[in-house]
């Protein structure tokens, strides 16, 4: 049986979409008010938000947010846009719109510039989804779940301190000099710290001696604690700097995502984003080997 399809117009947002917007985020998400006001504060745009609309009725949407530049080795670098929260009413579910939402805020953010579009897939079954809509997955992540009392003691050489968003900006470029990444500007890098503060984390600067040599950015969840990515030297350890992350939040486990290095034994390596790119290039980056999406607000 040919499942039917909803062929309804998708359009930016108008002056007066933010509240219908809200609620389908609440009704599609669960988020609390505060969460979502959170978001809306930092980056809601009318012109960068998609919608389809069945009536008076919001049926799916989808968020363009500028997020900076995708960066790769030679000096190249594409302006990018991350898609963000695409999500359908569960009453129009089935019916073909969170293809078409995404089809054409992909398109929409290239036509304004971002020649390099991306996404984290909520869920390991939609990067097959994804993919039959042009996308490619490109970004891996190795995930590393500690107990804390299986780390190491923290070594008294190393501190961990708070960085603003533009010092962790600075640190990111530096230890992820030589890959393909997504250059986070200093507009998410502060909601990403907000985030953190919410949480009861941080964006943090790990140091010896005063001298940066890694960076993450750590959330709470009840006991647990979460670093939505953690870089680090080749001086460092990642279990080294989990051992200081734990410690300093006396968490009983400890969830961290870094990128896929040699020395990553142990870790679970999963697909962790996509990209589309309005550019001859994306074959070159598909080619490198090292490459990084790093914060998706998830």
């Amino acid at each position: 049986m040919t499942m039917r399809k909803l062929d309804l117009p998708v359009l930016p947002a108008s002056a007066d979409s933010e509240p219908a917007l809200r609620a389908l985020w609440q009704a599609v998400f669960g988020d609390t008010d505060a969460e979502i006001g959170a978001f809306f504060d930092a980056f809601y745009d009318p012109s960068l938000t998609l919608t389809a609309y069945d009536g008076q009725t919001l049926a799916s949407s989808a968020y363009i947010l500028p997020c900076g530049f995708l960066s790769a080795p030679g000096g190249l670098r594409l302006p990018c846009a991350m898609l963000y929260a695409i999500g359908t009413h569960p009453d129009y579910r089935g019916l073909g719109l969170g293809s078409r939402v995404t089809i054409t805020a992909c398109q929409h953010a290239q036509s304004r510039g971002y020649d390099a579009v991306v996404l984290h897939p909520a869920s390991a079954d939609l990067f097959a989804f994804y993919a039959r809509l042009g996308f490619e997955p490109i970004f891996d992540t190795a995930e590393h779940i500690y107990d804390a009392a299986q780390l190491p003691t923290p070594d008294a050489r190393y501190a961990l301190t708070p960085a603003t968003p533009d010092v962790y900006q600075a640190l990111r470029r530096r230890f992820l000099s030589g890959t393909v990444f997504v250059d986070m500007d200093w507009r998410g890098l502060t909601y990403q710290q907000n985030l953190c503060a919410q949480s009861g984390g941080a964006l943090l600067a790990v140091t010896d001696g005063g001298k940066a040599v890694g960076c993450a950015a750590v959330e709470g969840d009840g006991s647990d604690f979460v670093a939505r990515e953690l870089l680090v030297s080749d001086n460092l350890r990642i279990e080294d700097a989990s051992a200081l992350i734990a410690a300093r939040y006396g968490c009983q486990r400890l969830h961290v995502r870094t990128p896929v290095r040699a020395e990553n034994q142990g870790a679970d390596v999963r697909p962790f984003g996509m990209l589309s790119a309005n550019s001859p290039v994306l074959d070159r980056l598909i080619m490198q080997d090292a490459r990084w999406y790093g914060l998706a607000f998830d």
